[in-house]
């Protein structure tokens, strides 16, 4: 099989020297050197986006279970139970009640509607 593919690849080179082009396979087309000075990489804005990106993360994982992040987190459950609650607006049900408890859990509770949609928002 390997001599096969060497078989194979000698003639795909030699029918591409005939034709003046180069090889797909030749090894000086795969030798530069990446350029990992990255000056051509980010620009101003983006080096500042980037860094404040990775604080933000870094922040994220050192302060998630603490009380700092608790009402952002309070708020994101809401916001998912309103977004349960829209759907059930708009197919034609009723909204009875959406509870948001301490441990981040929550629950919208409703009538009619489809469910199929309600369910996934």
């Amino acid at each position: 099989m390997f001599l096969r593919r060497q078989r194979q690849l000698e003639n795909e080179s030699s029918i591409s020297m005939i034709a003046n082009e180069p090889s797909p396979y030749d090894p000086i087309k795969y030798t530069d050197a990446p350029d990992w000075q990255l000056t051509n990489c980010c620009s101003d804005e983006e080096i500042i986006f980037l860094s404040l990106m990775f604080g933000y993360l870094l922040a994220n994982f050192f302060l998630w279970n603490t009380a700092l992040l608790k009402p952002m987190k309070l708020i994101a459950v809401f916001v998912h139970e309103m977004s349960h609650a829209t759907a059930c607006w708009i197919t034609g049900g009723k909204v009875l009640g959406i509870e948001v408890f301490g441990n981040e859990g929550g629950v919208t509770k409703y009538q009619g509607g489809v469910r199929g949609c309600i369910i996934p928002a």
